[in-house]
């Protein structure tokens, strides 16, 4: 008896402090569940709740409403996008009486959900804010061990949301009522209140029928008494409301709740209440049916927001679900089930099995203020305890207990790798190897904060080797699959590690840091699998892989952990290509399951897949993939005593004299090349060679590609020796290759031995400006070099004009490696500015302007604009051009303010290739209705030629599907006041073409010709280009740029009105890979045509001439298990471009060509190192190409015809895959490989330009 009345202390006291009647003592102990809570019963709740949830409205699909157990399901209700859009707010959205007396809509959405809530009169600042901005409740800092039961009072959370809450209640209630007062039937009253001795739960009475006062006995009722009961009656009904709630807005969340009914609309929360009279329509909701659950989870989130408050001693007031019954026929009702009555309190009674009613206790006594009662025995206070112990045990779901070792015992691990290296889309198989072995972990020490110092220890290491390719090829090895392991590397790997563990996080490694990085890297990726933490959420944790975020997921009892690798940060090692197009993509993943009971570590599995290509050419990539396995094998087996020590440093200093720190994060190392060759040895043979040098062979570009690895190993004497000693033809491809090698040794080499003060060095100092220029990583020390180079003296015109451009491509390439606060860069953007304010030559203006077009830095935009608008016709076009070079997210208001004065020439007259150029702005970069207007408006103003080309330009964008003109365009030409014959069919012979030339699953290549002719026929500017796009990178491959002026006056014409006289010329621009070069004239004035003319040798002039290195990429991945993975990408092209033009003045005809040759060598390479094992995948790609672009031009008929062919020569190619592993007893080498040839084609352009190239072919036949 004593233990039973000491279970019921809690309540006593609070009864007897309130001092309430009895009847409501009786109503708060009385359980209004007619039986045992059963598993059918809640079941059956369940299901009726889901299916109100599932059959209303508010029914959002998975898709819409991703789960979370940790977070709210339907998050906050008010700014769902259902009611955001059917349910207007009053507080952010209202109309104001527009001029016309329409109604205009005005909202104001400045409130977030991620922000305190905004001031509003019905909030009085009851609801705390958390960090997150998220209302919270406030509960007062009390005694964590202190015996006060939590109450549902409105004191404890706010007035305004239990107003809402109460409001919303009566509605119901009230709606509810109505239907219940119809069906109503005058019945017996019975008893319904009897407990179990054995359960300590009420008994259900016979019949399922319900105890109801009539009218008369509730009129009948003390008013005072009626009141009390009214009320707590209505507090359970808010109980039942709010547990509806929860299912509706689908939310565990007692924030979430308060901020819907503090911030919803009144429409939404009709909408609501009408859901919540469904689910109640066809059900009676009886006075005392209380939901537990949500009561606990109220009192469980309020309990988690006071500080020091324990769930120690906390006694629940209801421990029973909801109980929501149809009203069933009635039945008679036994004796023994009707109540018995002490005045108005009903008496709770003992309803015993027949063993127990042998021991029945006496009846229960009545207690002060005419209190009565009931008494439990201990069975039914243990179904009370293992109640609460169940709500909490569910409550702590996602938190595992504190990760431990215990003393004195040797806990053993199998550990087991496996790794895997193959093609990505290759039947070539790869590699695979396994590793086995016996991990011994035992506890050294431990403190009460639960930091711990392990003994880690490998033994028994095996490791095996699959091997599956076909022995025909290179292959000697021993027939065992058992890879034999060093001596060194098994007593190394044997060497035990000591470990700072706290609560499951590694806090330090230690041990003998002395022995090799692959030794120490495998110790590390086993150590990193003990590494995570006992609960949900993302941290920041150092580990094998480097400093990388990872999130973990916890259930009962196992642990879910992914890493993001690429989050992660290690030391710099490697380079890569500033163009993205020609780095590689990676795509890695990285999963970790841990099993956990009793907060010892069962098993551990860890995988990990890396998907690494080149961006170009997927389809010659690799796939890693690595999978290690920790499982616990015995936790029997005696282990060493404590090691005495009051901290972790004394401790670690009893067991290691000098104990060094070893860091998580992997050591980064290099392969070594044995069989490499050298500089020194290629420099013995070097002079008994006679190599005639194509460029353009692809045999040329896989010699460059070794002599950039010999020269970024050699020594600056070996280079300098290189350079002197090699033949005159081969000198301008070792300077080639000693730029590619970026290397300081090769560039001081540079440094000493080219003489920017000779002229005769000419073609090798163009030659080195240039493979600066086409750098795919350009370094601090080259810009340096330089610059140097270009200070304070005299040079020959090309190489001053060559070296101001490639100045500018070696700025903006540092800038877009995030280099642009080096000094250098600082120094050389310094100079081409000053010296551009300080000249006044309008050829030496365009070259620093071509500079600034090179570097594309936001910040001189300003300058080109002033230029644009300010300069000449040539130096006009210069700065417009420069600024088409920039992306579109740089062309602001102020740039295309600018390019609207220049197109409609609002402050003076442009040259026509200007205002095209402007206008291509307009429309190429987000355009405005209003310009797109204002431009096909223009074209009837302006000259045939110029609105012709303007036209094809707008065509060309209606039928490209990612122009940003195409939908506003289609918009406009509804108009058919603009879409008619009179605006869109102009005469003349210019035309704007682009279109795709090849397309692969990762490359679009597309080709575009423009042609702008003048009014009397001749061709004013052509421009050809070749745009390659790739995983959402750009690169413009080649533009070649012809333009011609002048030439009416050798016709006799004069210029048209306006323009500027202009002197006769002829020349090319050309951009490669995104590098403008130095343009070039083929004669300025009539004398230096003549004298071309009469003195021409029908030689090509070269453009380009040399091996350029593209891709140049090297990474480093660590896996997981401690293996090293390092990625190399290498490309290099020779390039050979020459151009020819063919003037015959006396037959009225011109032809020019343009010949591109060039082969292309690509080698990408996957290399893993382990202590015991090497293996490496090779890809290599070689193609030769040529395309020939020619113009035939005659000026004798009218109108002037012109024929364009584009032809492209058959290509060869060949892949080769080679497969190479070795270790003490093994070394296999597979080499496999294919070649074939893509026959030669012509592209068709415009219908146009093939007529006129029938005739034209037809009469050369002829003649």
């Amino acid at each position: 008896m004593a233990t039973e009345m000491k279970n019921l202390e809690p309540v006593l006291q609070q009864l007897e402090t309130k001092c309430i009647s009895a009847k409501e003592k009786m109503e708060m102990l009385r359980n209004p569940v007619a039986g045992p809570v059963k598993g059918k019963d809640i079941t059956a709740l369940a299901g009726k709740l889901k299916h109100v949830a599932l059959n209303t409205p508010l029914r959002f699909t998975e898709a819409m409403r991703p789960q979370s157990k940790n977070n709210s399901r339907f998050g906050n209700l008010s700014h769902h996008s259902f009611f955001s859009r059917h349910n207007p707010h009053p507080h952010r959205v209202t109309h104001i009486q527009g001029l016309n007396g329409v109604p205009i809509c005005m909202v104001n959405d400045g409130w977030s959900v991620l922000t305190p809530l905004s001031p509003h009169p019905m909030i009085k600042g009851q609801l705390s804010t958390t960090v997150l901005g998220v209302p919270g409740v406030r509960m007062p800092i009390g005694d964590p061990h202190s015996n006060l039961v939590p109450r549902l009072s409105v004191g404890a959370l706010s007035d305004t949301w239990r107003e809402e809450l109460r409001e919303l209640a009566a509605r119901v209630s009230a709606s509810s009522s109505t239907e219940v007062e119809q069906k109503e039937v005058v019945e017996e009253p019975r008893r319904a209140t009897q407990y179990s001795a054995e359960t300590g739960r009420l008994i259900p009475p016979s019949s399922r029928a319900t105890a109801r006062h009539t009218p008369q006995q509730l009129c009948r009722n003390n008013v005072k008494n009626k009141g009390k009961d009214a009320a707590l009656s209505f507090q359970d009904q808010e109980l039942v409301i709010l547990e509806l709630l929860c299912q509706i807005l689908q939310t565990d969340s007692l924030s979430a709740i308060q901020q819907w009914l503090l911030t919803a609309g009144q429409r939404e929360k009709d909408l609501v209440m009408r859901m919540l009279q469904t689910a109640t329509a066809n059900l009676q909701l009886e006075p005392k049916s209380l939901s537990t659950s949500m009561e606990q989870r109220l009192q469980s989130q309020m309990s988690q927001t006071a500080v020091g408050l324990s769930s120690r001693g906390q006694h629940l007031e209801r421990n029973h679900p909801v109980r929501l019954s149809q009203s069933p026929k009635q039945e008679p009702i036994p004796e023994e089930d009707k109540p018995v009555h002490m005045g108005t309190a009903e008496v709770l009674q003992f309803h015993l099995s027949q063993e127990g009613k042998q021991n029945q206790p006496d009846p229960p006594n009545s207690l002060s203020c005419s209190h009565t009662i009931p008494t439990m025995n201990s069975q039914a206070a243990s179904g009370h305890i293992w109640l609460i112990f169940l709500f909490f045990t569910s409550s702590a779901k996602g938190n595992l207990e504190t990760p431990s070792f215990q003393p004195g015992i040797r806990y053993q691990y199998r550990y087991s790798l496996e790794l895997q290296l193959d093609y990505v889309s290759r039947s070539l198989q790869g590699s695979r190897m396994q590793a086995e072995a016996l991990v011994q972990v035992h506890l050294l020490w431990r403190n009460h904060a639960g930091e711990q110092l392990l003994q880690i220890q490998i033994q028994d290491l095996k490791v095996y080797h699959d091997s599956k390719h076909e022995k025909t090829q290179n292959i000697t090895r021993d027939p065992s699959t058992e890879v034999v392991l060093g001596k060194e590397d098994t007593a190394e790997l044997q060497l035990p590690v000591f470990l700072h563990w706290n609560n499951g996080k590694v806090e330090g490694i230690y041990g003998d840091s002395r022995g090799r990085p692959q030794t120490l890297n495998l110790k590390r990726g086993l150590i990193s699998l003990l590494q995570f933490q006992p609960h949900s959420g993302t941290a920041t944790e150092e580990d094998v892989s480097g400093s990388c975020q990872v999130t973990y997921v916890v259930s009962k009892d196992s642990i879910v952990k992914t890493k993001d690798l690429q989050s992660c940060t290690r030391p710099k090692f490697g380079f890569t290509s500033v163009n993205k197009i020609f780095g590689v993509l990676w795509q890695p993943i990285s999963k970790s399951f841990y099993s956990v009971q009793s907060s010892l570590i069962q098993s551990v599995l860890s995988e990990e897949s890396h998907v690494i290509s080149p961006t170009l050419k997927s389809s010659i990539g690799t796939k890693i993939t690595s999978r290690q396995q920790l499982k616990l094998v015995s936790s029997s087996m005696p282990g060493p005593a404590d090691t005495p020590g009051e901290s972790f440093q004394e401790a670690l200093a009893g067991i290691l004299e000098k104990h060094e720190p070893i860091s998580p994060i992997s050591e980064l190392f290099k392969r070594t090349c044995m069989q490499c060759p050298s500089l020194k040895t290629s420099l013995r043979t070097l002079g008994n060679r006679r190599v005639k040098i194509d460029v353009s062979k692809v045999s040329t570009t896989w010699q460059f590609h070794r002599f950039i690895q010999m020269l970024r190993s050699a020594k600056k004497k070996d280079v300098l020796q290189l350079l002197r000693k090699a033949p005159e033809k081969m000198v301008t491809f070792f300077i080639d290759a000693a730029v590619a090698a970026q290397s300081t040794a090769s560039l001081a080499a540079l440094s000493e031995f080219l003489d920017f003060s000779n002229e005769g060095q000419v073609p090798l100092l163009e030659q080195f400006l240039y493979a600066a220029a086409f750098s795919p990583r350009p370094s601090k020390e080259l810009l340096r070099l330089v610059l140097d180079k270009l200070n304070g003296k005299e040079l020959d015109p090309a190489i001053w004009e060559t070296g101001i451009i490639v100045i500018g491509s070696l700025v903006g390439k540092l800038c877009r490696m995030k280099l642009c606060g080096l000094q250098e860069v600082g120094l050389g953007m310094e100079t081409v500015l000053r010296r551009l304010r300080d000249t006044t030559e309008n050829s030496e203006i365009i070259i620093y302007l071509l500079s600034l077009q090179n570097a594309l830095l936001p910040e001189t935009i300003p300058t080109l604009l002033h230029y644009a608008e300010e300069g000449s016709a040539g130096v006009s076009g210069t700065a417009v051009s420069a600024l088409q070079r920039f992306s579109s997210q740089h062309i602001t208001g102020e740039v295309k303010k600018a390019m609207r004065r220049i197109f409609h020439q609002k402050s003076r007259n442009y040259e026509k290739t200007s205002r095209l150029a402007a206008a291509e702005i307009l429309l190429d970069n987000e355009p405005l209705p209003m310009d797109l207007t204002n431009i096909l408006l223009a074209t009837r103003e302006l000259e045939s030629e110029m609105s012709k080309f303007l036209l094809s330009k707008i065509q060309t964008s209606l039928h490209s599907h990612h122009h940003p003109a195409r939908k506003a365009m289609k918009e406009i030409l509804k108009d058919p006041q603009i879409n008619n014959y009179n605006y869109l069919s102009k005469a003349g012979s210019s035309s704007s073409f682009s279109g795709p030339l090849a397309v692969t699953d990762d490359t679009l290549s597309t080709f575009s010709l423009e042609l702008l002719f003048t009014e009397s026929g001749l061709l004013r500017k052509s421009v050809s280009g070749f745009m390659l796009r790739s995983h959402g990178h750009q690169l413009q491959a080649a533009q070649v740029s012809i333009e011609a002026q002048g030439l009416e006056s050798v016709l006799g014409e004069s210029n048209p009105e306006g323009e500027e006289e202009q002197e006769l010329m002829a020349g090319m621009s050309a951009i490669f890979f995104d590098v403008q070069l130095r343009p070039i004239v083929f004669f300025q004035g009539y004398t230096d045509l003549m004298a071309k003319v009469l003195l021409s040798s029908g030689e090509p002039t070269s453009v380009v001439k040399g091996t350029v290195l593209l891709m140049d990429h090297e990474q480093a991945i660590p896996l997981q298990s401690g293996l090293q993975t390092v990625i190399k990408l290498q490309g290099a092209l020779g390039l050979d471009i020459s151009a020819n033009i063919d003037m015959n003045l006396w037959e009225q005809e011109s032809r020019t060509s343009v010949k591109t040759r060039g082969g292309l060598a690509i080698d990408f390479t996957a290399e893993i190192d382990a202590p015991f094992f090497q293996v490496s995948v090779k890809s290599q790609t070689e193609a030769e190409a040529s395309i020939n672009f020619d113009t035939a031009v005659r000026f004798s008929g009218n109108p002037v015809l012109m024929c364009l062919q584009l032809r492209e020569e058959q290509l060869p190619y060949r892949e080769i895959f080679t497969i190479s592993e070795s270790s003490l007893n093994q070394s296999i080498t597979v080499r496999k490989g294919r070649r074939g040839i893509i026959a030669g084609r012509e592209l068709s352009l415009h219908r146009a330009n093939s007529e006129m190239c029938k005739i034209l072919l037809t009469e050369a036949k002829e003649q």
